[in-house]
């Protein structure tokens, strides 16, 4: 279902079925490309979803997402959202360096947050938006599960006392996969 074939190939039927042709999917990548200021009008064109049925349908889909959350089922709803989330992000690439590239200095940026009672303000003055805290935790999560050596690598990492990095130029956001989500196989 998601953009590197993972996911579930059903969803919880909370998620399941369409707002005016705006499916679960849409939905998300929608809502993840506005989080991270990507153009919409390329994310309505990714979607295959036009702007005024995209304004009927997402208060809809959030009312049904917040609904599913409150269910039985809210914890299972809850992890396949996050992971929709991370797969709309990543469907655009944007370059965060060193943070995208170096663990390190990943694994550094994460055990500062943990010590910060405003980590919103501290982002914002070094760069960041919190969306880029969920492209880079989606990120560095999919290189983990495939690349023992690194995970170890980041063991070691979040154990060492080196500083955040000060700054980050967050790089422009560029389509990483052009396929319209209607011809994609889920």
């Amino acid at each position: 279902m998601w953009i590197d074939g993972s996911g579930p190939q059903t969803l919880p039927s909370a998620l399941g079925g369409g707002v005016e042709g705006v499916d679960f999917r849409k939905f998300v990548l929608l809502v993840a490309a506005h989080m991270d200021a990507i153009d919409m009008t390329e994310a309505f064109e990714v979607a295959n979803v036009a702007p005024d049925v995209w304004a009927r349908a997402q208060p809809v889909w959030e009312r049904r997402l917040l609904d599913a959350l409150e269910s039985d089922e809210g914890t299972t709803i809850a992890e396949i959202h996050d992971a929709a989330l991370g797969d709309g992000l990543l469907r655009w690439e944007r370059r965060l360096p060193p943070l995208d590239e170096e663990v390190s200095a990943y694994m550094a940026l994460e055990r500062h947050l943990a010590t910060l009672a405003d980590p919103a303000a501290w982002l914002a003055a070094i760069g960041l938006l919190p969306t880029d805290l969920v492209r880079l935790a989606h990120l560095w999560r999919r290189r983990f599960a495939e690349d023992e050596v690194l995970r170890a690598r980041a063991a070691e990492a979040a154990l060492e006392t080196s500083p955040p990095v000060a700054r980050v130029v967050r790089g422009q956001a560029r389509l990483r996969r052009a396929l319209p989500l209607d011809r994609e196989t889920p």
